[in-house]
């Protein structure tokens, strides 16, 4: 297992006992990579024009995670080829949604990753640029960044500009350790009783209010570029061999940049440093997947109905209430339209289930293989008109009559002729020549599954 730093590392003393033997030594489980269907792709791609340049991705394991990841590549390496993919399946009728909440260039600033699970296809999304807005544990700093002041890299104008963003223009011994942590200061320097001591010695007063202390600091102690950036914060990590080994054979200054941290902090919103979670985690995007919809824009996620339980819930309810939270969020929920059962077709878009995980007032973004429900601030009648539109046609007139007979949709309505063709075959031929061009394979990221 790879040794990854950061605030979720805990001293020696945390531990009792530690188990030394061979008889203890166990191979790691690492998950194969899954078969990605045309579905999947389908939704990768709908989900990855939801992605705006420089902002955050949260992102599950699993096959439609590997999927938004892989037409995120795309995107971003094969600009062209995506377009065409994207208007091959059918974006263009989401033209509005689309416009508003995502973006279709290649990524110029790159996106920040703030998720629970890091998985392999992060660090393809790393290896690729994609990844790669760095954010900073300073709330001043992070300030400037949000306001347009500040990039990674920087010149005089910063000291003029930290008194505006929080910091008290008398530097003071803890003011100073932090502005050198993240290589405001160049590390040579040195802070006792009020002064900065520079490279060459000059003793310099710590007060940026001062004209003439300012301008010898800037010329004698003054960093070029930021420093101790983070392109993921995560929780945890699973995924396959080669991805462990990845991790493990990274310089170490290099791994720093993935920092793992708490769940809770990961998680949510609230602690200490609110504001400055909420300035690194702009242009959010939380995306997971989920069983079943239903048409008021509830999703079923961890059990059936009669209490079958399938899966915890997991982060999925924290990442959806945090992006109502967040000014610029949104959440993306992720499913087939429909599932084989029995030998039989059933559609995951249903009208009422027995449990939900997601209540219908936190509904947002739901992403099909067909296309994109935008449900956040609808009415009923509005959200229901939505999600029937990215149905399985074969299962649209049966939901459409459930939902005219409860009174939420006027008698005689009728569902668009452009989606009236969302079917797997209708998927398949709007991939077809992609496919035979070496896009979208079963296994894009390679699989440890044998034949």
């Amino acid at each position: 297992m790879p040794y990854m730093p950061g605030p979720a590392e805990v001293p020696t003393a945390t531990f009792d006992l530690l188990l030394e033997h061979e008889r203890y030594e166990r191979a790691l489980f690492c998950p194969p990579n899954p078969q990605l269907a045309s579905a999947e792709h389908a939704i990768g791609l709908h989900v990855s024009a939801l992605v705006a340049d420089g902002g955050t991705l949260q992102i599950g394991i699993g096959g439609l995670g590997d999927a938004v990841c892989y037409a995120l590549l795309l995107r971003h390496q094969q600009n062209a080829a995506w377009r065409q993919a994207l208007h091959d399946v059918g974006a263009a009728r989401f033209a509005a949604t689309l416009d508003a909440a995502g973006d279709r260039d290649a990524f110029r600033e790159g996106l920040f990753g703030c998720s629970e699970m890091f998985v392999d296809q992060i660090l393809d999304l790393y290896r690729a640029g994609v990844l790669r807005r760095r954010v900073y544990d300073s709330l001043p700093l992070s300030r400037l960044i949000a306001r347009g002041n500040l990039g990674d890299r920087f010149d005089a104008r910063i000291l003029g500009d930290l008194p505006h963003a929080g910091v008290a223009p008398r530097l003071g011994a803890a003011d100073f350790a932090e502005l050198q942590r993240f290589g405001v200061f160049r590390s040579e320097c040195r802070y006792e009783r009020g002064r900065i001591r520079s490279p060459d010695g000059e003793w310099i007063p710590a007060d940026l209010g001062d004209a003439a202390a300012a301008a010898r600091l800037a010329a004698t102690c003054l960093g070029r570029e930021l420093r101790n950036g983070h392109v993921l914060h995560a929780g945890f990590l699973l995924g396959p061999r080669g991805f462990y080994a990845a991790l493990r054979e990274m310089p170490a200054p290099e791994r720093r940049q993935f920092d793992m941290r708490a769940i809770s902090s990961v998680n949510q919103l609230y602690g200490d440093d609110y504001e400055l979670r909420v300035l690194q985690r702009r242009g959010a995007r939380f995306v997971n997947s989920t069983m079943m919809v239903t048409l008021l824009g509830a999703a079923v996620s961890a059990g059936l109905e009669g209490g079958r339980v399938v899966s915890g819930v997991g982060g999925q309810y924290n990442f959806v209430a945090m992006a109502h939270a967040l000014p610029d969020a949104r959440s993306v929920r992720c499913l087939r339209a429909w599932r084989p059962h029995d030998g039989r077709a059933q559609s995951n878009i249903v009208w009422e289930h027995g449990h939900v995980t997601i209540p219908r007032h936190l509904r947002d973004l739901v992403v099909t293989e067909y296309g994109i429900a935008d449900l956040r601030g609808r009415t009923d009648a509005e959200c229901v008109a939505t999600l029937l539109n990215v149905a399985d046609s074969r299962f649209q007139d049966a939901l459409l009559a459930r939902a005219v007979a409860a009174g939420k949709l006027p008698a005689g309505y009728a569902i668009p002729e452009p989606f009236r063709r969302n079917t797997p075959a209708q998927l398949e031929r709007a991939l077809a020549a992609h496919r035979r061009a070496g896009l979208f394979s079963d296994y894009p990221f390679g699989t440890d599954l044998t034949p």
